[in-house]
């Protein structure tokens, strides 16, 4: 990860903070899923909450199917 990741490094702010997440992409276009599960967000001082959710739109390209997303 290091060694890939040496480039992003390069151009961060001082300090800045680099995220980096992963996804079973192989498995995305066979399954399909038409969203990602609910989770749910809290306020600083755990008074508010929010559910957050995306959906997913398939479609076709010429090289390849891809998603549109919503977030919900």
């Amino acid at each position: 990860m290091t060694e890939t990741s040496g480039g992003h490094f390069s151009v961060l702010r001082p300090a800045g903070r680099l995220l980096i997440s992963t996804r079973p992409y192989d498995e995305l276009p066979r399954e399909r899923p038409a969203s990602t599960p609910p989770r749910v967000h809290r306020a600083a001082d755990g008074t508010d909450r929010t559910v957050t959710f995306q959906l997913w739109h398939w479609h076709w390209h010429d090289d390849g199917e891809r998603y549109d997303l919503e977030h919900a």
